[in-house]
């Protein structure tokens, strides 16, 4: 896909913009994980799909597992140093998906045996890594540029169809909303381009257009389901205080 030794180049000249769209992506990916975390202890329910988990550890820890590739192959600063983001990521992402596991049965699963939706959990994770070797292999992405594209589309694609799903405002917050349009809903997304100029295709450009208009998506609906919320809130309250009126 590209030439390792003229892209470590372009780095070098270009790295202004590189770190800028690299921290948009990592500030919004922090926010989104650790909200994600503090969401389920604060609401006892999935702060986030869990499918996002199993696709960012695959992501994460394949990277962090290739240390000789980026210390000894690659050896740019820009690698080594990031190299110890993903390893400490990718623990967080164990613990939060060991933490997360119980909260997911109750809601996707609670019929079906621990063992067995555990198993089939592991076998996603597994499969999730495989597919990552697979698609570094077939498009030659030695840099590990373009693998930085299906975490970020997974921040946004599941989001929606978990709040519809619920019909209400538990588990989700706004911080978290506002993290992900500003993270990798639409500036994160930025960062493969930012890094590799082959990328700056129309195709491209489009998809960070559709992930802005689907994170912009999920923060209107999110107010709409807090407005609704706080209207029957307002309707239940004044029935409950005729009912204390009249005992």
């Amino acid at each position: 896909m590209y030439d390792v030794a003229t892209t470590l180049r372009y780095f070098d000249q270009n790295i202004f913009w590189i770190l800028v769209a690299t921290g948009f992506a990592w500030v919004g990916g922090s926010v989104q994980v650790f909200e994600a975390l503090r969401l389920t202890h604060r609401d006892k329910m999935l702060g986030f799909p869990i499918s996002y988990f199993c696709i960012a550890l695959a992501h994460d820890g394949t990277f962090a597992m290739n240390y000789e590739r980026w210390f000894t192959s690659v050896h740019h600063w820009y690698f080594t140093n990031i190299w110890f983001g993903y390893v400490f990521f990718a623990l967080v992402e164990i613990g939060a998906i060991l933490y997360m596991l119980p909260y997911a049965h109750r809601e996707y699963a609670a019929k079906l045996p621990k063992a067995v939706f555990y198993g089939i959990y592991f076998l996603f994770q597994v499969t999730a890594i495989v597919l990552f070797h697979l698609l570094e292999s077939v498009i030659n992405d030695p840099l590990n540029i373009f693998g930085l594209v299906p975490v970020q589309l997974i921040s946004i694609l599941f989001i929606i169809p978990f709040l519809i799903r619920r019909g209400n405002t538990r588990g989700q917050s706004r911080i978290m909303a506002w993290a992900l349009l500003l993270g990798p809903g639409s500036f994160g997304m930025l960062q493969s381009v930012a890094m590799l100029p082959a990328l700056r295709t129309p195709l491209f450009y489009g998809m960070v257009a559709c992930t802005t208009a689907l994170s912009i998506a999920y923060i209107l609906l999110l107010e709409y389901y807090r407005k609704l919320e706080a209207r029957e809130a307002k309707v239940v309250a004044p029935a409950d205080a005729q009912g204390l009126a009249t005992v």
